[in-house]
């Protein structure tokens, strides 16, 4: 079985957050389609400073914007899988060439059983996503970084990827485990100690 990973924000590293991306003409970030004729993309630094802008970086909401390096690391990864689109980051003293992550495959992967949902009937239109996210056992993609159908913020990738992001030292983002013979993290959590 094939692991995967949901990106997510590493909350416990100090780091700089993007404010919402803006563009030329209105744009859905999270389509997971090539974006064309979009014009000059940018944002600003969020207000509160809680460190350095990193590698791996959020915009708000749920926006990837990654560094060139990683950049070079996905697509050596993964060719083709990524649309990378320049931002601007406003108010910053020396501005970093960073790129907006546009995933181009959206993937019906959910695994309805295993994954928890904010509704006690489950999945339901208009309510919030899965509380616990979980993907098949037996999805076999064709990239290394796509979204979710009917999920479309979560930015899943295979442990591939996620091995050779690490293997190169780029930190800003935590990876979630979201195959579906993975446990919920309350399961392998130890109990508490009896005093």
């Amino acid at each position: 079985m094939r692991n995967f990973y949901r990106a997510a924000l590493d909350e416990e590293l100090p780091q700089r957050f993007l404010d919402a991306p803006s563009a030329s003409a209105p744009t859905d970030w999270r389509a997971a389609q090539r974006l064309e004729n979009i014009g000059h993309i940018q944002a600003g630094l969020g207000a509160t400073d809680f460190g350095p802008l990193r590698d791996l970086a959020w915009a708000h909401p749920f926006v990837a914007v990654v560094s060139e390096s990683v950049v070079a690391v996905i697509d050596a990864v993964t060719p083709g899988a990524v649309q990378w689109l320049p931002i601007i980051v406003q108010d910053h003293p020396e501005p970093p060439r960073r790129f907006l992550l546009n995933a181009l495959h959206l993937v019906d992967c959910i695994d309805e059983e295993k994954s928890i949902w904010s509704g006690e009937a489950g999945r339901v239109e208009g309510e919030p996503p899965a509380i616990l996210l979980r993907v098949r056992n037996d999805l076999d993609p064709p990239v290394d970084i796509f979204r979710v159908q009917d999920h479309e913020a979560a930015l899943i990738v295979t442990e591939r990827l996620k091995v050779a992001l690490e293997d190169h030292g780029f930190q800003g983002w935590r990876w979630d485990p979201v195959a579906a013979h993975v446990p919920p993290p309350w399961v392998t959590m130890s109990p508490p100690n009896p005093t």
